[in-house]
């Protein structure tokens, strides 16, 4: 018979507290024959984390971290209509991703902050030939600062089931085009195109001789 010797256990307890509040007016100008709209949106978010670990690789440990974030974030997007059934709009936004630590993690006990996100999109959106023809069109572009990415953690005792986090320094890009169409040929037969563009651009990850942590 072969002896089953099981895993030494860790154990990570996260509690977290979200709070989030939105609010959205959209204002239309007596200007351009009430062809334009501008709408302001905003976010408040708010996030707490408490994270323990009282027992690593079968044995007790005293491992505590907070990861806090709170913040408002915009988005605002002004719209025209071309026509009654054509508009093009631009809109900015941002946002985040809260931070926290590696429930896989080991040894250290690290945590990784949020990252933040900046969008721009502009685009066009059209129904016609008596509503049997539908277009959307957008292109967009994305920063992120403090990329969250996942990584295999080095250190004497790791095995490939240890992973951390962190935050990349640098900006991460990415740009990008979208279109969809449909034509209502006859009835009972519609004809779909869509298509998707995606390119970006992200930072270089190096690490750390030695370290046991990577160098971001």
């Amino acid at each position: 018979a072969t002896n089953f010797t099981p895993a030494a256990s860790t154990l990570t307890n996260v509690s977290t507290d979200s709070y989030g509040l939105y609010a959205q007016g959209t204002w239309n100008p007596d200007i351009l024959a009430d062809k334009l709209k501008i709408t302001l949106g905003l976010r408040y978010g708010k996030d707490d984390k408490d994270i323990t670990r009282p027992m690593e690789a079968g044995r007790p440990a005293n491992m505590m971290t907070t990861a806090k974030s709170e913040r408002v974030d915009p988005a605002l997007t002004i719209a025209y209509s071309l026509l009654d059934d054509t508009s093009v709009y631009v809109r900015y936004s941002t946002a985040y991703r809260g931070g926290g630590v590696s429930v896989r993690e080991i040894n250290t006990f690290s945590p990784y902050q949020e990252e933040e996100i900046t969008a721009t999109e502009v685009g066009l959106k059209s129904v016609f030939w008596d509503r049997r023809a539908r277009v959307n069109a957008a292109a967009f572009y994305t920063e992120t600062d403090g990329l969250i990415i996942p990584l295999q953690q080095e250190c004497p005792t790791c095995t490939t089931a240890n992973t951390t986090a962190a935050n990349v320094s640098g900006t991460a890009r990415m740009h990008g085009f979208e279109f969809d169409g449909s034509v209502l040929v006859m009835e009972g037969f519609t004809v779909s195109l869509a298509y998707t563009y995606l390119d970006n651009s992200l930072p270089t990850v190096l690490y750390g001789v030695g370290a046991g942590q990577p160098k971001v």
